[in-house]
């Protein structure tokens, strides 16, 4: 696992953050010192997914980076998996991370544009944050809609919280071996690229969808995952 040192230089200007060759390179190192309880996280889900799959269905990973979460998942069951990623680079990483794995195929494509068909699972881990804000409602309305009955989605963010919590998770990143220099620099990458929503936003939106059974399942700080499902 490479070190993620990319902000622990002075930059006399910040460019947007983008999921490119740099970043991926160091990805993993990046997001399981960044997101508290991370790794919990991805086996909790490989563990949901197993659990309520459906035969002849297929799972959908949306924003699947490196494809730790399809991997995990892999472990446990076979089905079909359909990983997206809108980053060519993460793509070309995630290949060569589940190269040998039955049954996964990972797509360059925005999940915008990406069809949700005949699906029991569908998984976003960290991506909606990433989208512009007046597409979330239309693609959870295409994710409910291409989910089976009893099917379920998986949603993990980071959340708008206290001033409380965000300084846990500075000080979470500091205990990490990340500077403050480090964190500030990437905090003005992130800025107007990273839309954050509120707790109570997300399960408005989840509900306004279709989804009527919505349940918190983890919070670590200004990070959740929620569990959702059609019923």
């Amino acid at each position: 696992m490479t070190y993620d040192n990319i902000y622990s230089s002075p930059r006399k200007k910040i460019e947007r953050f983008r999921f490119d060759k740099e970043v991926v390179d160091v990805f993993d190192n990046m997001i399981t010192r960044s997101v508290p309880g991370y790794l919990t996280i991805v086996q909790m889900i490989s563990m949901m997914a197993n659990n309520y799959v459906q035969p002849n269905t297929s799972i959908y990973d949306l924003g699947c980076s490196l494809g730790k979460v399809s991997n995990a998942i892999r472990q446990k069951c076979a089905t079909p998996i359909i990983a997206v990623d809108s980053s060519e680079e993460m793509v070309q990483s995630a290949q060569k991370n589940l190269q040998g794995l039955s049954d996964i195929q990972v797509i360059c494509e925005d999940v915008c544009k990406t069809k949700i068909e005949n699906a029991s699972v569908v998984i976003m881990n960290f991506t909606l944050q990433f989208i512009p804000r007046e597409k979330r409602q239309q693609l959870l309305e295409k994710i409910y809609a291409g989910l089976h009955p009893q099917g379920i989605f998986i949603l993990s963010e980071k959340i708008q919280n206290s001033t409380l919590q965000i300084d846990l998770h500075q000080s979470f990143k500091k205990d990490q071996g990340y500077s403050q220099l480090e964190i500030e620099q990437k905090k003005r990458a992130l800025q107007n690229f990273m839309l954050l929503d509120s707790k109570d936003e997300h399960l408005q939106r989840l509900h306004s969808v279709g989804f009527t059974k919505n349940e918190l399942w983890f919070q670590c700080f200004n990070f959740v995952s929620f569990f959702s499902q059609k019923c």
